[in-house]
């Protein structure tokens, strides 16, 4: 009988948009998958054991010479099952074979448990995925914020030329001391340019609140998202690199298993005495 472990080690990695960065920066995410096996071999059952060795007469050791004479050597190991190896060491002894068979099985249940719980990590890890994906379609939105920010700032940019011209221009019409008709023609025309720049700039004032508020709202509820996702992948990691730690003790101790047990020879009389509760 072998049982099997899929292991699967996927590390997860994301990233919400970082206000250090400014509030547009990338969101990355990347998947990568290491897949590993184990496999616990157990002895072959007594059945499995007389199928090998049909000759009732004869020791189940088939490292035997076949040409070799029976000796009563051979027939005091009337009875011996071969373990899945070629080992050469001693016999079992009943108490040692108790030891493997409940080694074998406190094995077994612990590769069952890691195995449900690889499954419900792959299953998480789908949902996790799929919440990273939906994140990129609500990040759309954003570019469209930062197009009005930066339109916005491309009008301001025009604004505060215009006031730096209209500044120069008092401060020139100020200089002049003729006066005149025209001193009086451009005092008026600069009286009528400062009430619309006041106008202008009462326009800009509002629409930067509007764009602020739309940015503060969009970006803020966009991290808090990838915020609470970034939580969930860094738990998902941390749960997954400790099932991977599990799953490697777990071949240490299948090695361990193997060259202590499966390798080695036993009675078939002393498996049968186990399993009747002897």
């Amino acid at each position: 009988m072998k049982l099997h472990l899929q292991r699967l080690n996927a590390p997860l990695k994301t990233a919400g948009l970082n206000p250090a960065r400014g509030p547009f920066a990338a969101v990355a995410f990347t998947c990568l998958a290491l897949a590993g096996a184990l496999a616990l071999a157990a002895a072959p059952s007594a059945a499995q054991a007389q199928a090998a060795n049909p000759s009732a007469g004869k020791p189940a050791n088939k490292s035997a010479p076949k040409a070799a004479a029976p000796a009563p050597a051979a027939e005091a190991d009337k009875g011996l099952a071969k373990g899945s190896g070629t080992s050469r060491q001693p016999i079992l002894t009943r108490d040692e074979l108790r030891t493997c068979f409940a080694q074998e099985e406190t094995i077994r249940k612990r590769l069952e448990a890691v195995e449900a719980d690889r499954i419900a990590l792959n299953k998480e890890k789908e949902a996790i995925t799929a919440d990273q994906q939906a994140l990129q379609v609500e990040r759309a939105p954003l570019a469209d914020v930062k197009r009005q920010a930066d339109e916005f700032a491309a009008r301001l940019k025009l604004y505060s030329a215009r006031v730096e011209s209209w500044n120069q221009r008092v401060a020139a019409h100020n200089e002049d001391k003729k006066g005149g008709a025209q001193a009086e023609k451009n005092r008026l025309e600069l009286n009528k340019e400062r009430e619309d720049i006041g106008k202008e700039g009462t326009v800009l004032e509002a629409e930067k609140s509007r764009i602020n508020a739309a940015n503060e709202q969009a970006v803020g509820a966009f991290n808090a998202k990838a915020g609470a996702l970034d939580a969930r992948v860094k738990s998902w990691n941390e749960r997954n690199g400790k099932l991977n730690d599990t799953g490697v003790d777990l071949e240490f101790e299948r090695k361990q298993w193997v060259s202590t047990c499966s390798d080695r020879r036993y009675r078939e009389e002393d498996e049968a005495a186990i399993k009747a509760g002897k």
